[in-house]
């Protein structure tokens, strides 16, 4: 298995297993790499995230990937209705993909670059954390006036569920926490939103 600091690339994905560790929140690894998906969940398990669901898209594996599916569109759908799918959309806070390495990732990784070691992302968690609020009321005292009307927007968009609105606004605040900023600005709630798994629809077969 590829060490952490090998794996280039995916860094939405990692920066969502750091956001899940600060704040204390299930992620969901929809894995277009399988290989990379068991790194990253790996990873989230030693930095404490309560739970990591690795998710694929089709019994081969492949569908969303640059490699050809062989499963025919039932058998996609059927897959993504499973009990560990509906359990991930019960339960996960955040929602992102793994992706395979393009060509430039690659040569990074042949070149012998590394990315950030998990032992510094540790410490960067464990920064946050001591700055990190569970209290919804203060933390919604740390909006602004944007980052409500974006949250509002991203409400009506998504079609939130009181839950939903919950793991954002969790989501929020310990994006807020890793970057140690005084209040929750509009550019804490994109990114929170982007973690939602309408944003992977195109990739789900209704």
């Amino acid at each position: 298995m590829l060490a952490f600091e090998e794996l280039t690339g995916n860094l939405a994905a990692k920066r969502a297993i750091e956001v899940a560790a600060v704040g204390g929140l299930k992620v969901a690894l929809v894995a277009l790499d399988r290989e990379a998906a068991r790194v990253l969940a790996e990873a989230a398990s030693s930095l404490d995230v309560p739970y990591t669901f690795e998710l694929t898209l089709c019994p081969c594996g492949n569908w969303g990937s640059p490699r050809p599916c062989s499963c025919t569109p039932e058998e996609i759908k059927v897959h993504q209705r499973s009990l560990t799918w509906r359990e991930a959309l019960k339960q996960a806070d955040l929602w992102v993909a793994v992706h395979p390495p393009d060509r430039n990732e690659l040569r990074d990784f042949l070149n012998g670059r590394r990315g950030e070691s998990l032992q510094d992302i540790a410490r960067k968690v464990e920064r946050a954390r001591s700055g990190y609020t569970t209290s919804i009321a203060r933390v919604l005292h740390c909006f602004t006036a944007d980052a409500q009307k974006l949250l509002l927007k991203a409400a009506e968009e998504f079609q939130l569920t009181w839950g939903d609105v919950l793991a954002v606004v969790r989501c929020t605040e310990a994006i807020r926490a890793l970057e140690a900023a005084p209040a929750i600005e509009a550019s804490h709630v994109a990114e929170a939103a982007g973690y939602r798994p309408q944003n992977l629809k195109s990739l789900v077969v209704p």
